[in-house]
């Protein structure tokens, strides 16, 4: 059967302070450190003490805890649940109709059907592409992969930030599922 291993964890949630003018610089901090799913739980909340009795509750999360669709809920349950608190009670959920364990075997029986049609679908449609995507280098290729990568930082301003944004509000998905398919796109015309 399936086996879900919960770990416990203890989330240190004491008020930081910070001064005057500093939340910006701390929030951007808290979102721009990195993840290390091997070490640590994909998701950070941090409460930021601005005055006396004047919080503000920030939380990154990591797209494997949380994507765009999800961060509505989150938000959602963590407000009923700041009110519930605030008022002295229970947020008074109601009881999930289906555990997480049982939706993966669930969704693990359905791909088991599924799956070797999917498998002929793709593996039909996909007949004939180039296993190596022949794109524009600044050099010429080592004659072997050697396995290395490197890194490219750079910024999005904030017009393109909000066009992203609009677009995958006008079509009904994630700023992700907008960029990942402006990479496809892209990737496709620069392999001809």
């Amino acid at each position: 059967g399936v086996v879900q291993v919960a770990r416990p964890v203890e989330l240190d949630l004491s008020p930081i302070a910070v001064a005057p003018g500093t939340l910006d610089d701390e929030l951007a901090a808290l979102g721009s450190h990195g993840f290390d799913l091997t070490r640590e739980v994909p998701i950070r909340i941090r409460i930021f003490e601005r005055a006396p009795e004047r919080y503000t509750v920030a939380v990154a999360a990591h797209h494997i805890a949380v994507d765009g669709l999800s961060f509505g809920p989150l938000t959602r349950d963590m407000m009923t649940a700041y009110v519930a608190r605030r008022a002295g009670r229970e947020p008074g959920w109601p009881e999930l109709p289906v555990g997480y364990g049982r939706f993966a075997q669930w969704q693990r029986s359905v791909s088991a059907t599924t799956a070797p049609a999917d498998v002929a679908y793709w593996s039909e449609r996909l007949r004939g592409t180039p296993e190596l995507l022949e794109l524009p280098t600044d050099r010429p290729r080592m004659p072997a992969a050697t396995r290395t990568a490197g890194r490219v930082a750079f910024a999005v301003d904030a017009a393109l930030h909000g066009a992203v944004d609009a677009v995958a509000r006008s079509c009904g998905v994630t700023p992700f599922m907008v960029v990942h398919s402006a990479l496809a796109l892209t990737l496709a015309v620069l392999s001809g």
